[in-house]
């Protein structure tokens, strides 16, 4: 009898396993949905009267120009194809980091041969070739050091939106580290785009880019963030760069280390 009992115990027990079993197998698998109201960011290449405003010395006549142009169209293709498979990761990144939510509906993104800088925010521009020097070109470098300046120059952006229509009175915008500036704003960028890219570009391959003369010298403040904001604001989604920011009060010692020099 115990052992009829035994039996039918384990009879129930692989039943209600397989059932189980068949229950959870063929649940429908139901993805996140792609958001909708990111930016979308197109590259731009005819860029004619940046180009001759920035370089008037040497775009000197419509040639020239458009060689340029024709040069950029013939390489933007690791651009596109870059956007296409982390485009949408980068920016869901930056906003969850960063606090702040993407306004802008389009982002245009001037793609030049030569330009002054490794980006400018605003109009956003960026070289492919280098920056062009009076007797000699600087050169943007690998791929991995343009998809850092590329995540770089959104940072930039989206700590910009605060500064659009609507906003006036957000008290983000007016905290002193929010001042334009190589040791405030831009320093608050590049707190943005390091903890963005470490989620996106291999580490070995990040360090030997931020360890080059050519990071340094286009982003001079740093020192400041290594010193400064890399260990002590560690950006999450729960605690992200505006969360540090409303802890940061207008005359700490770190607003009086990072005010501009006279």
């Amino acid at each position: 009898m115990k052992k009829c009992i035994f039996i039918f115990l384990v009879f129930l027990l692989v039943t209600a396993a397989a059932a189980q079993e068949e229950k959870t197998s063929f649940l429908p698998y139901a993805p996140e949905p792609l958001r909708t109201d990111l930016p979308t960011v197109a590259f731009r290449t005819d860029n004619r009267l940046l180009m001759k405003s920035f370089y008037p010395e040497y775009y000197t006549n419509d040639y020239v120009v458009g060689r340029d142009i024709r040069w950029v169209e013939r390489n933007d293709s690791a651009f596109a194809a870059l956007w296409d498979s982390l485009g949408y990761n980068i920016l869901v990144l930056i906003e969850e980091l960063s606090g702040i939510k993407w306004q802008e509906r389009k982002i245009d993104i001037n793609l030049m041969k030569y330009f002054r800088d490794d980006v400018l925010f605003d109009p956003p521009c960026m070289p492919l070739e280098g920056i062009k020097m009076e007797n000699y070109v600087e050169v943007s470098g690998p791929g991995l050091q343009q998809t850092l300046n590329l995540i770089k120059l959104l940072a930039g952006r989206n700590l910009m939106q605060n500064e659009l229509p609507g906003n006036t009175y957000d008290p983000i915008i007016n905290h002193p580290l929010m001042e334009k500036s190589s040791f405030r704003f831009d320093v608050l960028t590049i707190t943005l785009a390091m903890a963005c890219a470490e989620q996106i570009l291999p580490g070995d391959s990040l360090r030997k880019i931020t360890n080059s003369y050519v990071w340094r010298r286009h982003n001079p403040g740093w020192e400041i963030y290594q010193n400064h904001f890399r260990f002590s604001w560690v950006l999450s989604s729960e605690q992200p760069l505006t969360f540090y920011l409303s802890q940061e009060p207008y005359d700490s010692p770190l607003v009086s280390l990072t005010r501009p020099p006279r």
